[in-house]
């Protein structure tokens, strides 16, 4: 069976492969063309991150250029002046262009001093804007979303880029602003100097500029390429060094395994980036040759003026200094451009991503939820998981009505969980439908639909917080409401535990901070079962609540369970048939299908699938049974 993907995987893909290509095809041309599109993207993220520090970053950029400009052109008066009264002993007309002199030189020294600050401050700014946009979409889109590889991918490099680029973005606009201010400066002095120096300058730079963008492109199809690796060594570096996988890593022996394949996807890592380091090395050494050259031409040029005596050697040395600086502030353009389009990656993995927001709020559903609940009812629903050839789940058809209690039953693989997560509207359905009160839940709000629903998972999370917190989240509108806190704890058992800590409810359930602790397996479970009572919703859905609880603990649970789902509506899943005998209905899943349906006693007397589960499973508790080993 196909499956048709989502909006927000669909444009994630597309928009990937889309950047990849578009850079690696663009010509030198097309990407000068693109450089005022891409500086406009780069201005517009900082212009939203922070206009005001922007705006004082652009006049102290235009201070410093304009600064050295009159500078040039009042030392070149300077030295025509002295050179015109050489011998004389009076040169007072010289002190107002020296005055003038020192203020500019103090005005570009002052903004030299706060540039560097004031891009700190910028820099950090959009590196927040980044993440923001990057956790409003990783908090908005599906779960079925995060099922595809290619999204993974894409975020990977938008969270990482989104911390390390800003630096770069940030770099590089105003080093490009700074730069084209300063040598549109210089060469307006230049122009009323010696015109022909100018050109010789700008030649000699096309070479460098062509260097800078090939290796730019170079810089973003390793990036790109390398993103599947480096999430794989991510993710073997939270093995190594995460508190969860401690006992059974090292239990198994495995550090050294899982060590030797981060190190393998290192140097993995470092031999392609040395390749394409010593590539960009090769043309940034041509493309300063060429710089070099001009630089020559233009010395040869002043020398043959000066010779010739059609330049006098203030002008010479004035030009010569004018030159020099020109040529620094066009390397310093070229370095801007290049910080640019090293972060080209970046602009459009993150325009591409904030995209995916945009996709999901047109496609969205908005359908107001049904008010009460009635009836839940599944029709011919099949379901097949993100890149699956095969569903996972093969017309379903169950239902719930309000204060009925149901169970899924069913061996480890069979589908069960994935079905409790699409009747929570975690997932939709490939085909077929699910109908409250006769309202297909696929054109509800999603938010508004789960607000009537409370679901635990049999991975559920162990929240780093305190115990308090960790219950109210279940519904964090309530989060100051500690009596129900409280109570909450006392129908999931856990509340004599947690009055018992250091700082009862305001206690950290976690080693990784001081003054904290840290809670057994079962209490955890406990823990996460008030969080699903304090929420308190008309459909509960239990995924193995019981499977950290003992006997006792599991009996008195479901006591309470029975207790508190009175006038609610439940649905269980366990692989502990005992437990679910008094339920209303038990649907037997297997290989995605449901094959049995019917209470407890039906299914024995039919004598079929869940009879002989139950009885295997009975037969552990017999005396009559054999001993695992001898």
């Amino acid at each position: 069976m196909g499956r048709k993907k989502s909006g927000a995987e669909s444009h994630a893909e597309a928009a990937s492969d889309g950047a990849q290509s578009d850079l690696g095809s663009m010509s030198g041309l097309a990407m000068l063309r693109q450089m005022p599109g891409i500086a406009w993207r780069g201005l517009h993220l900082v212009w939203v991150a922070g206009r005001r520090e922007l705006l004082f970053a652009i006049g102290l950029q235009v201070t410093s250029g304009v600064s050295i400009a009159a500078g040039l052109l009042l030392l070149h008066e300077i030295l025509s002046v002295f050179s015109k009264s050489a011998g004389s002993t009076n040169l007072s007309s010289l002190v107002p262009a020296l005055v003038a002199f020192a203020v500019v030189t103090a005005a570009a020294g002052f903004a030299s001093a706060v540039a560097p600050e004031q891009r700190l401050m910028l820099t950090e700014l959009v590196s927040k804007t980044a993440m923001d946009g990057v956790l409003d979409i990783t908090c908005a889109v599906d779960l079925e979303t995060y099922e595809s590889h290619t999204f993974h991918d894409h975020l990977e490099r938008v969270q990482k880029n989104a911390l390390s680029t800003p630096h770069q973005l940030v770099y590089g606009l105003l080093t490009l602003l700074q730069s084209l201010i300063t040598a549109v400066s210089i060469s307006f002095a230049l122009l009323l100097i010696q015109p022909v120096l100018v050109v010789f300058i700008v030649g000699g730079l096309i070479p460098l500029w062509l260097t800078t963008r090939l290796n730019s492109r170079d810089m973003f199809r390793f990036i790109h390429d390398i993103t599947p690796r480096d999430r794989e060594r991510g993710y073997l570096t939270r093995i190594l060094t995460g508190k969860d996988a401690a006992s059974e890593v090292r239990s198994f022996n495995l550090p050294n395994f899982l060590r030797n394949r981060y190190d393998q996807l290192y140097g993995e890592r470092i031999d392609l980036l040395q390749r394409v380091v010593r590539g960009r090395m090769r043309r940034s050494l041509i493309g300063s040759a060429a710089v070099s050259l001009a630089i020559v031409g233009v010395l040869s040029v002043l020398i043959l003026l000066v010779l010739s005596g059609r330049m006098s050697l203030a002008d010479a040395a004035v030009s010569a200094l004018a030159a020099r600086q020109l040529s620094s502030m066009m390397q310093s353009l070229n370095t801007g451009m290049a910080s640019l389009l090293d972060s080209v990656i970046f602009l459009r993995d993150y325009e591409s991503f904030l995209q995916v927001g945009k996709t999901l709020e047109k496609t969205r559903p908005s359908a107001p939820a049904p008010a009460g609940f009635g009836r839940l009812k599944v029709n011919d629903l099949s379901f097949t998981y993100p890149g699956a050839s095969k569903p996972v789940l093969h017309n379903i058809d169950l239902e719930i009505r309000a204060g009925q209690s149901i169970a899924i039953v069913g061996r480890n693989g069979s589908g069960k969980t994935t079905l409790a997560k699409l009747l929570c509207g975690l997932y939709m359905p490939t085909s077929g439908q699910i109908n409250w009160d006769s309202t297909d839940i696929s054109k509800c709000d999603p938010a508004q639909l789960r607000e009537a629903i409370s679901v635990i998972f049999q991975d559920f999370m162990r929240y780093e917080l305190s115990a308090h917190a960790n219950i109210a989240l279940g519904r964090h509108s309530h989060y100051q409401d500690d009596s129900a806190v409280k109570y909450a704890a006392v129908q999931a058992g856990i509340h004599n535990k947690l009055e018992s800590l250091d700082h009862g409810y305001e206690t950290v359930l976690s080693k990784a901070f001081d003054d904290s602790t840290e809670l057994s397996l079962g209490q955890w479970q406990a823990i996460s079962l008030a969080r699903a009572f304090f929420r308190d919703a008309r459909f509960l859905i239990l995924d193995e609540p019981t499977a950290a609880l003992d006997a006792q603990a599991e009996y008195e649970l479901f006591e309470t369970i029975r207790t508190l789902t009175k006038g609610r509506s439940l649905l269980l899943i366990s692989h502990r048939l005992a437990s679910v005998r008094a339920v209303d209905r038990i649907y037997v899943l297997e290989h995605g299908r449901i094959i049995e349906s019917g209470n407890h006693d039906d299914l024995i007397s039919a004598d079929g699938h869940y009879a002989q589960l139950f009885r295997l499973q009975a037969s552990g508790y017999s005396s009559q049974a054999e001993p695992l080993s001898r």
